[in-house]
């Protein structure tokens, strides 16, 4: 079962539009099946055939099982997100 996932658009002052993925949500029994794939594919279609230059997402640095699937699907790191508590 797929949970959900939420896109949403992003159009910059400098006339970059981009879509951003806030989550993706597998149910943990239905992973390793190709879901998340699916889902992602369909998502990075859609939006790339409504004139997004790119789709992006943030993930948590320690979610490395996420971090891994992102890279297969092709995803690269381009910022970092720090603090100072």
């Amino acid at each position: 079962m797929i949970r959900y996932i939420e896109i949403k658009s992003m159009d910059l002052l400098n006339d970059k539009f981009f879509a951003y993925i806030d989550e993706i949500c597998i149910k943990e029994s239905d992973r390793g099946q190709g879901l998340g794939r699916m889902l992602f594919d369909y998502s990075y279609d859609l939006v790339k055939s409504n004139g997004a230059e790119s789709l992006e997402l943030g993930v948590w640095s320690f979610n490395e099982g996420a971090i891994g699937f992102y890279r297969a699907m092709g995803m690269v790191e381009k910022n970092i997100r720090m603090e100072k508590k």
